[in-house]
């Protein structure tokens, strides 16, 4: 049987990671913070603008096409 066995974990003197108590308050311990529901908003509004001008866009170019063939023809 060896002599230090009968010390605990932190009285060992070979010990690589010195113990370290469980600190709840420090910052490390802390729930990554939550989406903002402004963000959300704001990025479901700015998605929905834009679907909503490339097809406003598109139905231009195709009245611009269609009324250029009726011209030529």
């Amino acid at each position: 049987m060896r002599k230090d066995e009968g010390k605990n974990r932190a009285e060992r003197p070979f010990n690589v990671t010195p113990l370290q108590p469980y600190d709840s308050t420090s910052r490390g311990y802390q729930p990554e913070p939550q989406k903002s529901t402004d963000k959300e908003r704001f990025g479901l509004a700015l998605s929905l603008a834009m679907v909503i001008f490339t097809i406003i866009f598109f139905v231009f170019v195709y009245e611009a096409v269609v009324s250029g063939y009726e011209r030529v023809k």
